[in-house]
């Protein structure tokens, strides 16, 4: 040991070379082909680390898997181990990241994000020709659409989408436009939910999706006893208390960020000794078991139930827990793709329940396969008729699942592109558009709703104005 830091302080190039002819990872003299093949295997052991490492990146699936390969040793330089390499390679990107390799995954790769985007437009301009542009409700569609986004993890669109299905509801059919809305969010949801389904905390829905039910029950019944304006207004206080506490909270952490913006620089004067880092150490510990308590009292009875009680009410009579949701996702903390595959998990059983609900309260019908005295077909299985100014956008003699059907498919829309939000959103812009959208969206949803605004004879209007009729 003396002779080599000796050597190290007095020859750097004898340590250089003593140093580069006893590590396989250093490039060894040439001629040698042991020292060869036993860089070879080196090379092939530590490529996975990095190859792990760089897969980890959700927006560079494609250039890490090219960066893995420029990584690796030529074909002449592992001649008998190259399909082992290229197999552990697979094998290391399959259990790093499993999201990169979904079905919206290799659907974007396949056709690439300009091929989708057309594949798209071509599905929407065959629908207009096969069904008519005279019978598509347009601001239901783009509902859906967005509605769709929301589902699949773009924040603050789901809310939004659901609001606007209320808002647009005619006099007396609040009810069956929320049977609408309840089918036409099923399908992205479940196909959100296997996709995503590695990711997702089941058992956290399960138990979340137990208390639910209740509150479910209980909305079903007071539904009944409420008018159609009093639920529009209900729904905009809902979102406008949810708006109330984020501002609380947004409140309280800029407080907190100061008092501890406050003790940084009070600390840093140069004259901090050993006491004064053991303290840090021991805030720190502090601070990491405050987190763990956090984590399992989000996660305990004492928040479920409340939560999902509450929940289940909101979502049968306003049709959508989304803001309360989007609250405690906030609290809990997870990565952008368990925060959508746990929301998925959550909403399938509970719109099914729902939809099972609907059926029976009549607001759900089947039009010719079981019209329970419906006039006509709006929605999904035939929702019953609203007024002409949005049945005229469909068939009257629809029935039977084919509305349902086309706003199903402009959600799965919706996902596919969230899908390619989500690949290009870094983390700061998520949580960006996670804390503030969501924000104004909801806040801009409440009023609408509070305020009790037509939403759909004010597009109509505007509708009327522009094309002069």
């Amino acid at each position: 040991m003396k002779r080599n830091n000796k050597t190290s302080s007095t020859s750097p190039k004898k340590r250089t070379t003593r140093s580069t002819s006893r590590s396989p990872m250093k490039k060894a003299p040439a001629g040698t082909s042991a020292t060869k093949a036993h860089r070879n295997e080196e090379a092939g052991r530590h490529v996975m680390p990095k190859v792990a490492t760089e897969v980890g990146d959700s927006n560079s699936n494609a250039a890490s898997a090219q960066q893995a390969q420029e990584c690796l040793p030529s074909p002449h330089q592992v001649p008998d181990g190259k399909n082992v390499l290229e197999a552990k390679i697979s094998a290391a990107i399959k259990t790093t990241n499993p999201e990169q390799l979904d079905a919206f995954d290799r659907l974007i790769h396949f056709f690439t994000v300009p091929g989708v985007l057309a594949i798209i437009v071509a599905v929407y301009a065959f629908g207009g020709g096969l069904f008519g542009t005279d019978n598509v409700d347009i601001p239901i569609h783009l509902c859906a659409l967005v509605l769709g986004a929301g589902r699949g993890g773009v924040p603050g669109a789901a809310t939004v989408g659901g609001s606007f299905f209320i808002l647009l509801a005619p006099p007396g059919k609040v009810n069956q436009m929320l049977a609408l809305m309840t089918v036409a969010q099923s399908l992205p949801n479940n196909l959100v939910g296997f996709v995503y389904r590695k990711s997702a905390h089941w058992l956290l829905a399960l138990k979340l999706n137990l208390f639910c039910v209740l509150g479910l029950v209980c909305g079903q019944y007071a539904v009944e006893l409420m008018s159609d304006d009093f639920i529009k207004k209900f729904a905009g206080g809902i979102l406008l208390f949810m708006v109330a506490q984020m501002t609380l909270e947004k409140v309280h952490e800029m407080r907190e960020h100061a008092k501890s913006k406050g003790a940084v620089d009070h600390h840093v004067d140069g004259k901090a000794d050993t006491s004064t880092v053991e303290k840090g150490d021991l805030h720190e510990e502090t601070d990491a078991e405050k987190l763990q308590k956090k984590q399992e009292f989000l996660q305990s009875q004492k928040v479920l139930f409340p939560l999902g009680f509450v929940g289940g009410i909101l979502s049968y009579v306003a049709g959508n827990m989304g803001p309360l949701l989007n609250v405690y996702m906030v609290f809990l903390e997870l990565p952008k793709y368990e925060l959508v595959a746990t929301r998925a998990a959550i909403f399938i059983p509970n719109d099914a329940i729902k939809m099972l609900q609907r059926w029976y309260s009549g607001h759900l019908t089947l039009g010719r396969l079981g019209d329970r005295g419906g006039v006509g077909s709006l929605s999904a299985f035939s929702v019953s008729s609203l007024s002409t100014s949005l049945a005229d956008f469909f068939r009257q003699n629809d029935g039977n699942l084919l509305p349902g059907i086309r706003l199903g498919i402009v959600g799965v829309f919706g996902v596919i592109l969230a899908k390619i939000w989500l690949k290009n959103a870094s983390k700061a812009t998520f949580a960006f558009v996670h804390d503030r959208v969501t924000y104004v969206m909801t806040l801009v949803s409440g009023l609408l709703l509070a305020t009790g605004v037509d939403v759909g004879e004010t597009v109509l209007r505007l509708m009327a104005l522009l094309t002069g009729k």
